[in-house]
């Protein structure tokens, strides 16, 4: 069984405008008849402010608008044959889209936009199927340089 629903879900209430939050997702499943029309995984997905040989070194969350470029990473596992997307949304609209044919048993695929300092808030990538079915979306927020204290760039070990 595929561990989707939950994603979808999230895509689904965010272009709607409700705020939802999940702790664990592990609970929601496809059923067969669903699950049939989809064979593969995504494995990783995640963004990066950083490369290093072509490899993320970290993973944003939170970025400050002094950052221009930021790459969107992820992993897909069993879709040969199938074409994944990568579509760049800002407050719902979507911004770039690249597409890639998916020819290995493990693919690693990386799309990267230039950001607009202008265009703070909240930013998602939804990974879809060639039939444009979200398999999964993943936010970051970007805010004003100096704006927020925390820590939203997480190194990968």
């Amino acid at each position: 069984m595929k561990k989707i629903v939950c994603n979808i879900i999230y895509y689904c209430a965010v272009k709607c405008g409700f705020a939802v939050l999940f702790a664990s997702c592990s609970f929601f499943y496809l059923s067969p008849v669903f699950a049939s029309s989809f064979d593969g995984q995504v494995v990783r997905a995640f963004f990066t402010s950083n490369l290093k040989n072509n490899k993320p070194v970290n993973e944003v969350l939170i970025l400050e608008n002094n950052v221009r470029e930021l790459h969107f990473y992820s992993e897909v596992k069993n879709m040969v044959g199938r074409i994944i997307s990568h579509s760049w949304e800002h407050r719902g609209e979507k911004i770039f889209e690249k597409r890639f044919r998916i020819v290995e048993k493990d693919q690693k695929l990386l799309s990267s936009y230039k950001l607009s300092p202008g265009r703070t808030g909240e930013w998602m990538v939804v990974i879809s199927d060639e039939k444009g079915m979200p398999i999964k979306a993943v936010m970051f927020k970007y805010v004003k340089k100096g704006s927020f204290a925390g820590k939203g760039i997480v190194p990968l070990r």
